[in-house]
């Protein structure tokens, strides 16, 4: 709260990186770690908005999410026999078996 805000602008920046991620796995089908909005995230971090256009930005990406999931072409479940094979094939890697 060090920006003058009344609002915690920390969690407020994790709420669009969120988003954010949601709608790149959405459209690209993939999750960035790097990120390439990252300067918007900070100045939400440091208080550069107002909580009521915060509010009304992460509502209208609620909503395009929504529309993007109808979309999407992701599995809507996700394969367990393809997830067990990778996580045995990473642990024979980490361990050496």
């Amino acid at each position: 709260m060090s920006h003058g805000k009344n609002y915690d602008s920390k969690n407020m920046m994790h709420v669009f990186r969120l988003l954010l991620m949601a709608k790149e796995i959405a459209t690209e089908g993939k999750v960035n770690v790097h990120r390439k909005d990252r300067e918007f995230l900070l100045s939400i971090k440091a208080g550069k908005f107002e909580y009521e256009e915060l509010v009304a930005k992460a509502a209208a990406m609620k909503d395009e999410l929504l529309l993007l999931d109808q979309q999407s072409t992701l599995a809507d479940t996700p394969d367990e026999v393809l997830i067990n094979k990778i996580l045995i094939k990473m642990r024979e890697v980490y361990y050496g078996a």
